[in-house]
Order: structure tokens, then C-alpha cells, then sequence
């Protein structure tokens, strides 16, 4: 019980970790998709221009940097688009098994500590048991 406790908990920790990479990036592609249009109108300014409207819209700029900079990291300089819609599937589906394996470990949390509970009731028995045993002597003399 306690080695499945260990996986499962191993198993949560595991699936959680992807869970966030993939929120990560369907964020950040979420981020790029909001800030394109801002960003397109700003790179085809001309200079003079340029300025005034990317001062007006730096924090727009800046995230559309930092999300497609991201993307690119992930994607290790594939040129097709980020699979988004895989991204979503495989996203639905470790939900799905965490919430199984969450279940599962508090299944198991709850036998553990009923199991512990019984081995230390049998353990304090085992140690009172054989001082009942035991007859009382004195000076070598049986009572």
C-alpha cells in the first residue's frame, strides 16, 4: 500500500508538471493571438510613427514579444503553427487521470491511516502482552 501510495502521489506530481507546461503555452498562444493585430499595425509604421504608437502601446508589444518568443522556444524552430488543439486534448485528458489519481491517493491516505492506526494498536497489545505473562518473582521465589 504504501509503494502505491508513493506512485500515485509520483503520478500526480508528473501529470501536474505537464499540466502547467501545457496552461503555460496555450497562454502564452492565447497572449500572441490577443496582441497580433497591435503588433502587425506596429511593425508596419514607418519610423516616425513607429514611435508615438509603440509608446502608446508598449505593454501589448512587450507581451507579444514574450509569447511568440516562447513559442518559438517550444516549438525548437519547427515553422509549422503550435499544435493547439492537441495541446487542449492532452490538457482534457491529464486532467481527467490527475483527478482519477487524486481520488485514488486519498483512497489510499485514508487505508493508511486506518492501517497505521490498527499496527500501532496491535504493537502497544504486543508490548503490554508479555509483561501479563510474566509471573512476579521475589528473591527467586514464585508468587
Amino acid at each position: 500500500m504504501y509503494k502505491r501510495h508513493y506512485d500515485v502521489a509520483n503520478s500526480i506530481k508528473e501529470k501536474t508538471r505537464r499540466i502547467n507546461t501545457l496552461t503555460t503555452h496555450l497562454e502564452q498562444c492565447e497572449i500572441q493571438k490577443r496582441h497580433r493585430a497591435v503588433y502587425q499595425k506596429y511593425a508596419k509604421l514607418e519610423p516616425k510613427k513607429r514611435k508615438a504608437y509603440g509608446e502608446k502601446h508598449a505593454e501589448e508589444i512587450r507581451l507579444y514579444k514574450e509569447a511568440t518568443d516562447h513559442i518559438k522556444d517550444v516549438m525548437n524552430g519547427r515553422t509549422e503553427p503550435p499544435p493547439i488543439k492537441k495541446w487542449k486534448e492532452e490538457l482534457e485528458t491529464l486532467t481527467a487521470e490527475r483527478y482519477g489519481l487524486c481520488d485514488e491517493y486519498y483512497r489510499l491516505d485514508d487505508d493508511l491511516k486506518s492501517v497505521d492506526a490498527l499496527r500501532r494498536g496491535a504493537e502497544l497489545l504486543m508490548q503490554d502482552e508479555p509483561q501479563r505473562e510474566q509471573p512476579k518473582r521475589t528473591h527467586n521465589m514464585s508468587l
